[in-house]
């Protein structure tokens, strides 16, 4: 296909992943323009990191250390007894380090329970910081005081915004079907 439409493929960028429920080590017998492919264990599409099988979990490890470093930013604004309010802090929040959490919305939110919460206590540690509230604040009462929903929903709610956007293209049937594994 890629000769018949004089496309060259980047022999660097190109990976190879067996996708599959155990780590198999492949015979490496794949080439491509006479270069051998290395196996991945993981493969990065459009910023979002899949593992040999098909889970998420380091792709929301790379989200929660992104937005980590967005979270200390904002705590330099904060400051200590000086510095933005709340409100600006929430602002902030919400345009810098959410977005980091939320990148790969529609892959994320179908992702596993434990993915979630891990994403779920980052989002609890920026709202605690800008509020200004004690660890054993209760969740519920923190979200409530920013008025900030919780992660779970909010990607179930990207991910349908997204599906509805591009209606039925080849790749959000995909993703639907993944919904229903």
């Amino acid at each position: 296909w890629c000769n018949k439409w004089r496309i060259k493929l980047n022999t660097e960028k190109t990976q190879l992943v067996c996708f599959s429920s155990t780590k198999k080590d492949s015979d490496d017998s794949l080439s491509l323009y006479g270069k051998k492919l290395k196996t991945q264990s993981k493969l990065k599409v459009l910023g979002v990191s899949f593992s040999y099988q098909g889970c998420l979990q380091h792709h929301c490890k790379e989200r929660i250390s992104k937005a980590n470093q967005s979270l200390n930013l904002l705590k330099c604004v904060k400051g200590q007894g000086w510095g933005a309010s709340r409100k600006v802090l929430l602002r902030l929040y919400k345009q810098f380090v959410r977005p980091a959490l939320e990148f790969g919305s529609s892959c994320t939110a179908t992702t596993s329970d434990s993915n979630l919460d891990a994403l779920q206590v980052m989002q609890n540690r920026a709202l605690r910081c800008i509020l200004q509230l004690p660890p054993w604040t209760k969740v519920a009462e923190l979200h409530e005081l920013s008025g900030v929903e919780t992660l779970r929903p909010r990607l179930k709610c990207l991910r349908q915004k997204a599906i509805e956007r591009f209606g039925s293209s080849r790749l959000m049937t995909l993703l639907e079907e993944r919904k229903t594994l």
